[in-house]
């Protein structure tokens, strides 16, 4: 039934993004000399629906000649937090909080918009009645209340999970999670509309970057366990990536460059990248490592698609904050199950290893009895099953808690020798049925002194 939800919420919002533009062109003012007044005497270059220029920012003028119908101007993108519309000298006044940026203008007219592209140049005009904007806005704060929705049920299960197994990966996810909400809430306007124009809304999301970056990378290191499969990969290659990235990062936020925000944008994307290339080197592993790969994926290209390529303006498939959104879901549901199943996997291994130790501390309990009845001269199986005297020497150092090593040691003899002996008085005293349990049993008892 989720999976039918979904998949009807996709088909609206593909029909949601069908644009209705009328004549619209823009203009680079890289040097920014021209004004309201100057600017209708350039010549604009047409455009559908989207300019995108990626690093090459600065000052677009926008002229829109409406339509009988258009009664509203939106520039659909969320950096855009200095924009101006003139209706010939005129300027006109944005609505105090919004989405994204928009104004109300009359049909048949021509307005000019000037737009401070301060991070990547990426512009996208759509031009509406009043009522099909309203009509969007409803279903807007739909899709949002809808995704936010699942995913604050998501983390808060994570966390619910972290408290009641003690187990660090759900944290880790719930804050990898939370890192990619924050950094969604700016990029579909949410953040514009709760906070409005701010400092930290045009800095804060190299924070929120470098944050899923790290959190992505804990998690990915805890989940496929990499300290166990790929030890040197943490030392030898996320530690200098991350590095790299903040100190990008910050140079961004001190100089305002924001060519050196881009590399560190694709810094911490290669960081993930990286994750989801470790899942596939572990992929007969174990099964988790194939649902963090497929989990992964979509988010990764999907990601890829709608960071990357709009701040370096290479060819895009049209990925938009919907179909980015739909993508996390999906990769919400399922690394969340593949989270628990792994807790479930150790929970099993845990009880069978528990079950080992009881076993090993039963049999040496009983050979402590034994050796007791053998010095008081009593009946024991010891005697009865006739060892030798090097047998009984090592029946005699495994009922103190000895590593085969240390008995090695004490009578001069090789470890497989010990363990040889070991294996005979075994057999002879018949303490377990099968000789790969009886093995596991002084190996863990070795471990348990």
């Amino acid at each position: 039934m989720l999976f039918k939800w979904m998949f009807y919420l996709l088909c609206c919002i593909i029909s949601a993004n069908s644009v209705l533009a009328d004549t619209i062109g823009y203009y680079h003012d890289d040097l920014g000399e021209f004004d309201s007044e100057k600017i209708s005497t350039i010549a604009f270059t047409a455009f559908d629906y989207e300019i995108k220029k990626g690093v090459n920012n600065g000052i677009y003028w926008l002229k829109v000649e409406t339509g009988s119908d258009t009664e509203v101007i939106e520039l659909q993108r969320p950096h855009l937090l200095d924009v101006r519309c003139y209706e010939g000298a005129k300027e006109l006044t944005a609505p105090a909080r919004s989405i994204y940026p928009y104004f109300y203008v009359k049909p048949n007219e021509t307005y000019f918009l000037r737009v401070d592209c301060y991070r990547e140049a990426s512009i996208a005009v759509k031009t509406q009645s009043k009522t099909a904007f309203f009509e969007s806005q409803k279903f807007y704060f739909l899709k949002i209340g809808a995704y936010y929705g699942i995913a604050l049920m998501v983390m808060v299960m994570n966390c619910f999970y972290f408290v009641n197994f003690r187990e660090n990966t759900f944290l880790y996810y719930s804050a990898f999670l939370g890192s990619i909400v924050i950094s969604l809430a700016y990029l579909d306007g949410l953040a514009m509309y709760l906070i409005g124009p701010s400092y930290f809304l045009q800095y804060g999301e190299a924070f929120i970057h470098a944050s899923i970056a790290i959190t992505g990378f804990v998690f990915a290191d805890a989940y496929l366990q990499f300290n166990l499969y790929l030890p040197r990969i943490r030392r030898l290659v996320f530690y200098p990536l991350i590095l790299i990235m903040l100190v990008l990062y910050s140079i961004y936020l001190y100089t305002d460059w924001f060519i050196i925000y881009a590399w560190g944008d694709i810094t911490a994307i290669s960081i993930l990248a990286i994750c989801w290339i470790c899942s596939l080197v572990l992929w007969r592993k174990n099964t988790f490592s194939k649902v963090f790969a497929l989990a992964y994926s979509f988010i990764l290209f999907f990601g890829y698609d709608f960071y990357v390529t709009p701040l370096l303006a290479l060819p895009s498939i049209g990925i938009n904050a919907d179909l980015f959104k739909f993508s996390s879901l999906f990769e919400m549901l399922l690394l969340s199950a593949g989270v628990i199943y792994r807790i479930y996997l150790l929970q099993k291994e845990n009880q069978q290893m528990q079950g080992v130790i009881f076993e090993a501390t039963s049999q040496v309990e009983f050979l402590e009895e034994e050796l007791q009845k053998l010095k008081e001269g009593k009946e024991n199986l010891i005697t009865k099953a006739l060892l030798n005297s090097r047998e009984i020497e090592v029946l005699e150092m495994i009922s103190q808690g000895k590593t085969n090593k240390e008995m090695a040691f004490e009578l001069n003899i090789s470890v497989n020798t010990v363990k040889y002996h070991t294996k005979k008085l075994y057999d002879k005293l018949d303490i377990s049925s099968r000789q790969e349990a009886r093995l596991k049993a002084v190996e863990i008892q070795r471990f348990t002194t």
